[in-house]
């Protein structure tokens, strides 16, 4: 358990640096600020995986699921990426739409979840570790993966047509 904790949290670092590296990048900068964010959500989410296999998630319950808005951000980000690399403009009036998802996400938590008790949400990862899903969990990682698929089948078209 020890080697996985420390490759999640090399991963982590790696991803952090990674991204200070491409926020300083000239070249092509409006780019490297979406591929900036997009590497960063992934050490952010590397970070809290790490801490969730040491057992802190346990320790500090009010860490439970504060990286699971993070997922909706990854097809997003890598969708205005593509966009931004081919000389398309992403600036424009409508891009925050494609946060949409993450921001509704993050309220659906914050009134639902986050604001729970620490009792409520050890009761709550304990029912995950027993295989008791809740449905909005099952429904929330359908649409996940969903919206993962389609900016990524679109990113691809998008590169493909370029």
């Amino acid at each position: 358990m020890q080697a996985a904790i420390t490759g999640l949290l090399v991963g982590a670092v790696h991803a952090f640096l990674l991204s200070l590296a491409l926020l300083t990048k000239g070249k092509n900068a409006h780019a490297s600020r979406y591929l900036a964010a997009l590497v960063l959500s992934l050490g952010v989410l590397l970070l809290s995986s790490s801490a969730s296999v040491a057992g802190y998630m346990r320790a500090h319950p009010h860490l439970i699921a504060l990286d699971a808005p993070l997922p909706l951000l990854f097809g997003p980000l890598l969708y205005l990426y593509v966009r931004a690399i081919t000389g398309v403009r992403t600036d424009g009036e409508r891009t925050w739409l494609h946060a949409m998802p993450f921001a509704v996400y993050i309220a659906f938590l914050a009134l639902g979840f986050w604001w729970r008790s620490p009792s409520y949400k050890l009761a709550f990862l304990d029912a995950l570790m027993a295989g008791d899903e809740p449905l909005y969990v099952t429904i929330s990682d359908l649409g996940k993966f969903a919206l993962g698929i389609g900016y990524t089948g679109t990113a691809l078209t998008h590169l493909r047509r370029h």
